[in-house]
């Protein structure tokens, strides 16, 4: 037993020892810190201690342990599938979590055949049984049923079921062994799509003790331990259901027998669509960003086979106009902040919605390897949860890869000046010279190397640049061999910050100005937005007394004197213009902007008040 507190109860070892039963509980164990990463031995005491990689919201939950005279563990912890355990070789013991149960497997029975032949120790102890703290969550205790039956004889192992799992429900003011009564009322009905299977509490047993929980069995296979008197059950498939249920006490206790009813799942009911399978499939806020789009969907079926129609909604008020199950999300002009993104199946009869509540970002914008519409890779590449910076994952490729290439693409929503940014991972092998391509509508504008090593966990700037609204950017992380160190290319998300607007720079007539001019900018204090205004003349050194082209530059700075943003950097004749420029994005204070014209170059400072 360890100190959790829903796996562990003082009370119950007590109880055990008075019986002469064995007890390895913390008040038999020192507890040790000890910080280790996957892949890494430390000594510890005299035991070597390996840490290795396991499935958990901790991603280390399984040591391997050697003692002095040679013995070997592995304790599996909370790992929850057999194919992240290590490949450990003439293992002694194993420590299982007895609630294994990967992809595939169609009960925890055949989970804990799976794990134990995968790694063939001499002796399997499985663990994490009946822990009724679990009672209501994702992962509802394993009955003892389970792992007993694990063993069909076949197993490569020895196999010994030797605990009382980490806790059982246990009441020290009561020794009673009298049974709880069967639960009654017990009944079964159709609610949409799914079973409401509902009862009313058994009478007081004898010794004046009332049912805490109850055990439901569905089709003689499928097991849950729940303390509510009501559970939903989808219907997969039109045919009868029977459901039988136990009634325990405060000490465990179980009905002498069960409660049983049958249920009909048949044609002449109009079930509505069901979603089986959506995305992003996150719980929380989606973030969603201006120039990226994102794609929604949902997997659904309809029990009496009906055709299915789509519809989507922003905010309960826009259509999309879609009548497909996934939605490719980018709309333009949209506010910033929260909005709700809603899909809509029907049958022509009943109706099934699902909402994302979506966060909508217009100042930046990240594209992820997992966003499908905006990422692209070539070569052998290959996905890792273990060692990402941002989002669910990120991916890499050998050095040795030479050619193996991953593309970023960006829609800027409004012409601007961009900071481009990439998500350093948490590793020290990565390669330390990576080249970095970027493209604006395929064209090549500026390439440069980094190391993807400096900086870890952060993001590192790639570089600022301008790009007009509606152009495609590319941003493509390539691996040419120039990399004289590291194991793999690595490649997780891309930040694009727009930091400063370029909006409606116009000529304002046609006539020659006289002379080179550059006004005051209005308003003066500005919040957060002024127009600036310059003139190009024809005695310019530009123009010598023709109406030819001649480059302009027009940028802000701060205080400081380092580059804020460039507002004008382009090709104009001789005339009168004007620029707006955005400083939403910035905090209060004194800035300049200046203006060059060939070797010709006029300052003047603008005020921003918030």
């Amino acid at each position: 037993s360890h100190e959790h507190g829903d796996h562990y109860s003082q009370d119950l070892i007590n109880a055990m020892r008075n019986l002469n039963k064995p007890v390895v509980g913390p008040a038999e164990f020192f507890p040790v810190t000890v910080k280790m990463k996957a892949g890494e031995s430390k000594t510890i005491g005299n035991l070597k201690v390996t840490a290795h990689y396991g499935l958990h919201v901790v991603p280390l939950r399984q040591f391997e342990v050697v003692t002095p005279n040679g013995l070997k563990f592995l304790h599996t912890g909370d790992n929850q599938t057999s194919e992240t355990l290590p490949d450990i070789k003439n293992l002694d013991v194993l420590l299982l979590n007895s609630w294994i149960n990967e992809s595939g497997a169609v009960s925890y029975v055949e989970g804990v055949r799976i794990a134990i032949n995968k790694i063939k120790p001499k002796v399997t102890v499985p663990g994490h049984m009946m822990e009724l703290g679990h009672l209501g969550a994702e992962h509802p205790p394993v009955p003892y049923r389970d792992p007993i039956k694990s063993d069909n004889g076949t197993l490569a192992s020895e196999y010994y079921i030797l605990a009382w799992g980490e806790r059982y429900h246990f009441d020290n003011s009561s020794n009673d062994i009298v049974r709880p009564n069967i639960v009654s009322n017990f009944n079964a009905e159709v609610k949409r799509d799914s079973i409401l299977v509902s009862w009313d509490k058994p009478q007081i047993a004898s010794d004046g003790d009332q049912a805490s929980f109850y055990r439901i069995i569905i089709d003689d296979k499928i097991e849950k331990l729940q303390k509510e008197r009501q559970i939903t059950l989808p219907i997969d498939d039109l045919r009868t259901y029977n459901f039988k249920i136990y009634s325990y006490d405060k000490c465990g206790n179980q009905s002498e027998t069960f409660a049983e009813t049958n249920f009909a799942a048949t044609i002449d009911i109009n079930y509505p669509p069901r979603i089986v399978d959506y995305y992003p499939a996150y719980s929380d806020t989606v973030q969603t960003f201006a120039g990226v789009n994102t794609l929604f969907g949902v997997s659904a079926m309809d029990l009496n086979k009906d055709h299915i129609s789509y519809s989507w909604k922003l905010d309960n008020q826009v259509n999309l106009y879609s009548n497909e199950p996934r939605l490719s999300f980018n709309v333009n002009n949209l506010n910033p902040g929260l909005h709700y993104l809603s899909v809509i199946l029907s049958d022509q009869q009943s109706s099934t919605e699902k909402t994302w509540l979506i966060n909508y970002h217009k100042d930046f914008a990240v594209v992820d390897n997992d966003d499908s519409l905006m990422y692209s890779d070539h070569g052998s590449w290959n996905s890792s949860t273990e060692q990402k910076a941002y989002g669910p994952s990120c991916r890499a490729t050998s050095i040795n890869n030479v050619g193996d290439w991953a593309l970023f693409k960006f829609y800027p929503e409004v012409q601007g000046e961009y900071d481009i940014d990439e998500i350093i991972l948490n590793t020290e092998y990565a390669s330390n010279k990576v080249l970095y391509n970027i493209f604006v509508d395929n064209q090549s504008i500026d390439s440069i190397y980094l190391d993807q090593n400096s900086g870890s966990g952060d993001w590192v700037n790639i570089g600022r640049y301008n790009f007009s609204a509606g152009s495609e950017v590319f941003v493509k992380i390539i691996n040419d061999g120039s990399a004289t160190d590291g194991y793999s290319v690595v490649s997780d998300a891309i930040k694009f910050t727009l930091v400063g607007n370029i909006n409606n720079i116009e000529r304002i007539n046609d006539e020659m100005p006289s002379r080179f001019f550059l006004y005051q900018n209005y308003p003066n204090p500005f919040n957060p937005t002024t127009t600036i205004k310059y003139s190009i003349a024809t005695s310019s050194p530009l123009a010598k007394g023709r109406t030819e082209e001649g480059f302009v530059t027009l940028k802000i700075y701060d205080v400081l004197g380092r580059e804020i943003t460039t507002l004008v950097n382009e090709k104009q004749s001789p005339g009168t213009y004007y620029v707006t420029f955005d400083a939403g994005n910035l905090p209060s204070g004194v800035y300049f902007y200046r203006l060059k014209v060939k070797n010709m170059i006029l300052t003047k400072k603008m005020v921003y008040l918030r």
